[in-house]
């Protein structure tokens, strides 16, 4: 039986935002950067490594300190490979 792998293997895939942008959009910026972020469990290999904005990030930090604290869990094994991890 082949041993089930979940491998990363994308890059740090950076986002750069404009101030602009960012005054106009935080907190919708930070729910779809939240479910990027956590898609597949964050194993996606397009998920945002870097996040770099520029000007006042203080909308961004509090939508984003608010969302992340709102986000569930996933699991990353499934049923099927759960008892090779946790043998009886």
């Amino acid at each position: 039986m082949p041993i089930p792998v979940y491998a990363e293997m994308g890059s740090v895939n950076p986002i750069f935002i404009l101030p602009e942008y960012l005054q106009e959009n935080a907190a919708a910026f930070a729910a779809q950067y939240l479910q990027s972020l956590t898609m597949g469990v964050g194993q996606f290999c397009t998920n945002p490594g870097v996040l770099v904005a520029a000007g006042d990030t203080a909308a961004l930090t509090e939508a984003l300190q608010q969302a992340v604290t709102q986000a569930k869990g996933g699991v990353m094994l499934t049923q099927e490979y759960f008892p090779l991890t946790n043998p009886a």
